[in-house]
């Protein structure tokens, strides 16, 4: 971690120290929310460095070429709803 964050955490002890024991949930959570952030940053900069993160997306890098989503169940029709229940049309087996 860099100073920035070293500076943080001693900030986090620091008040914990001073609020006492009532306030560890908040102190805790915060503290764990600039960790994530922290490692989520480091995550997206490793990704576009392999070139796996777009510019602007905001889903992440997307399907792999060529997917083309989920297939159909059998017999169903492009564009035609399946009916309620077609799923477990043929009932329990025994």
């Amino acid at each position: 971690m860099g100073s920035d964050q070293d500076a943080e955490i001693r900030a986090s002890v620091a008040a914990h120290a001073d609020l006492g024991p009532g306030y560890d949930d908040a102190v805790a959570e915060g503290l764990v929310e600039r960790i994530g952030a922290e490692i989520d940053k480091r995550i997206d900069a490793r990704l576009a460095q392999t070139g796996a993160v777009q510019a602007g997306s905001a889903g992440g890098p997307g399907p792999a070429p060529g997917y083309q989503g989920p297939a159909a169940p059998a017999g169903a029709q492009p564009g035609v709803p399946a009916p309620a229940g077609a799923a477990g049309a043929a009932g329990p087996a025994g």
